[in-house]
């Protein structure tokens, strides 16, 4: 799951998710790629929950090196913003985040855009950030 949080009422910033999932795969040198994450999660597996080679092993296989080929991973690329929910301007902007990540080459399939509307977005995140106790 990436995530990108607006407050602005245009929502060109869900564009942001594009480049997330093009890292994913660790085309370039970016720690925390997807299969670096995978290497770690089947240490930690074996190490601290003594998984067997074999239950390894079926982890292991939820990943690969080719977008195309992951097909056991489900992406969720999320939009955080203050509009009403089903906004069909939310719907619109994570339909073109859709398509452009199903360009990468994962398949139409494992990809499901999540929008999650939350009002007076920027008061409860300035809240947040205050240490605030309760929700405004």
């Amino acid at each position: 799951m990436e995530v990108k949080t607006t407050g602005a009422t245009k929502l060109t910033y869900a564009t942001a998710l594009i480049g997330d999932y093009k890292k994913l795969l660790g085309k370039a040198a970016v720690a925390g790629s997807l299969g670096q994450r995978f290497n770690w999660l089947q240490g930690y597996l074996k190490v601290v929950h003594e998984f067997s080679d074999d239950e390894v092993e079926r982890v292991g296989n939820l990943f690969m090196p080719d977008a195309k080929d992951c097909k056991g991973i489900k992406l969720l690329p999320t939009l955080v913003h203050d509009r009403k929910a089903g906004d069909p301007a939310a719907v619109v902007a994570l339909d073109e985040v859709a398509a452009e990540i199903e360009k990468q080459g994962w398949g139409k399939q494992t990809i499901e855009p999540w929008s999650i509307a939350i009002e007076k977005l920027t008061e409860c995140l300035v809240h947040l950030s205050n240490n605030g106790s309760t929700m405004p």
